[in-house]
């Protein structure tokens, strides 16, 4: 579908386009009011300001309202777990969304709640395209376990878990592809896999996907 309709009326989604690239024009600068301290496993520390959910939200809303466009944030089932989507939503009828998977979540309420206020910020950031905290990528990453599981890893193997649970679902007495995975991998969770193990993890999925011909 073109942006037009018969050459006068925007589409929903041109619509939703337009205000979000007005609302990105007037958005506020927005304070770094927290300030976390990181360990290193060398024995040192570093530090990094960014901008809490609760100060995002109000520094944006009023952009947002004007141009009628509006974030919610709920929680969903992708097949394989919980998840949670974000949608920016425009008066018009124009949507889009982006939804992050919640592969090992934590039991724990409280340790629960602060994983998902983490994500939500995140994920709001990423939806408006803004900046809200220090760029220390790199540091980060030079003290990153190279061995742990990532955040990409992750989000892959949901992907293609959902894919072979939808397209290619188990047999009766058949374990289900979540299970199937930690088998070959030999883990009992996910959040135990190593960045190498993930990997393979992955490409036996992609494998099982091209065995039924299921393109991935």
């Amino acid at each position: 579908m073109s942006d037009y309709e018969d050459g006068n009326h925007r589409t929903p989604l041109a619509e939703l386009n337009a205000a979000l690239a007005a609302a990105q024009g007037e958005f506020p600068s927005i304070p770094k009011t927290k300030e976390v301290e990181v360990k290193t496993k060398t024995g040192g520390s570093y530090s990094y300001s960014y901008a809490p959910l609760e100060t995002i939200l109000g520094a944006v809303r009023p952009t947002l309202t004007k141009y009628g466009l509006a974030l919610a944030q709920i929680p969903e089932d992708i097949g394989n777990g919980p998840a949670l989507r974000t949608e920016l939503r425009h008066k018009g009828g124009g949507l889009i969304s982006g939804s992050f998977p919640l592969l090992g979540a934590p039991d724990n309420m409280q340790a629960l709640g602060s994983a998902l206020t983490y994500i939500r910020r995140y994920a709001v950031v990423a939806i408006l395209g803004i900046a809200t905290e220090e760029d220390d990528d790199g540091r980060r990453a030079s003290e990153a376990k190279p061995e742990m599981v990532d955040r990409a890893q992750h989000a892959r193997m949901a992907i293609l878990i959902k894919q072979l649970n939808e397209k290619a679902p188990p047999t009766e007495g058949q374990l289900d592809w979540k299970q199937q995975m930690r088998d070959h991998a030999g883990v009992k969770s996910a959040t135990e896999l190593s960045h190498a193990q993930a990997d393979e993890a992955i490409k036996w999925l992609e494998g099982q996907l091209e065995a039924a011909g299921i393109p991935f």
